[in-house]
């Protein structure tokens, strides 16, 4: 575990992870920013999450994170690879949503359980 930490910290030094509720507007538009859901500072060790999305600034980066993640045997999931309005059923034109789309880009879900301790190390 701590080998990957070491490595998780050479790809996204702490500097470069933020929580979406960070006043920090400036991190949110660097490319390979990894943002946190609003709540990663909470106290509490509990959690009731079934998924741990964690979004990357420009989507480029975060397929290179979900290699990364995939060669040290973490398996992670990109549950809406499309946005909603792209779905076949609603035939929307790409480019309406433009906010839609880049989120989607960007998002990334990790493993999590009921049965895990909520520790972020970096």
């Amino acid at each position: 575990m701590q080998e990957l930490q070491e490595e998780w910290k050479a790809v996204f030094p702490a500097e470069k992870c933020l929580c979406e509720g960070e006043s920090n507007a400036v991190g949110k538009k660097v490319d390979g920013t990894v943002l946190l859901p609003f709540s990663c500072q909470e106290t509490s060790a509990e959690h009731t999450w079934n998924q741990f999305v964690i979004r990357v600034v420009g989507g480029k980066k975060r397929d290179g994170l979900r290699d990364f993640l995939s060669k040290k045997g973490i398996q992670t999931e990109i549950y809406y690879p499309k946005s909603m309005h792209e779905q076949k059923c609603l035939a929307i034109v790409p480019g309406e949503f433009p906010t839609a789309e880049k989120l989607t880009s960007e998002v990334l879900a990790l493993p999590l359980a009921g049965n895990f301790a909520f520790s972020l190390t970096l």
